[in-house]
């Protein structure tokens, strides 16, 4: 599901760098679901120490994140999932930093995890 309005300010970004945070983190919560789970993808521009950002999430109806997942999820080879590298959210986090911005783990409300990225809208 994606809720993304179509008039968001630009963002500086290596496109495809950026893709692969997204692949990254749709692959992640697609790995945790059952079938039929959800996962959704929002897009907002947020104000935030006066300045302007384009804060996207993504969040499942998944399991979430324990504790210990919470704590570690961007360490390098870090993962609770079998088959998994532990290198995702490491690699998720070091691009989104090299664009200025910042990303966050939580759980969703109710249930799942949600992945916050904030990026710096482009200064007009």
């Amino acid at each position: 599901v994606t809720n993304i309005p179509d008039t968001l300010p630009p963002l500086l970004m290596d496109a495809a760098r950026m893709r692969q945070v997204f692949e990254n983190l749709i692959d992640n919560s697609a790995a945790v679901l059952s079938p039929g789970g959800i996962v959704t993808i929002r897009a907002t521009p947020v104000e935030h120490g006066g300045r302007s950002w384009i804060e996207c999430t993504v969040e499942d109806d998944g399991p979430g994140f324990d504790a210990e997942s919470m704590d570690r999820a961007f360490e390098p080879f870090f993962t609770k999932r079998q088959g998994g590298t532990g290198l995702g959210l490491s690699i998720v986090q070091r691009i989104v930093e090299e664009h200025a911005g910042k990303a966050l783990v939580s759980n969703a409300p109710g249930s799942g995890a949600l992945i916050r990225i904030r990026l710096p809208a482009a200064e007009t």
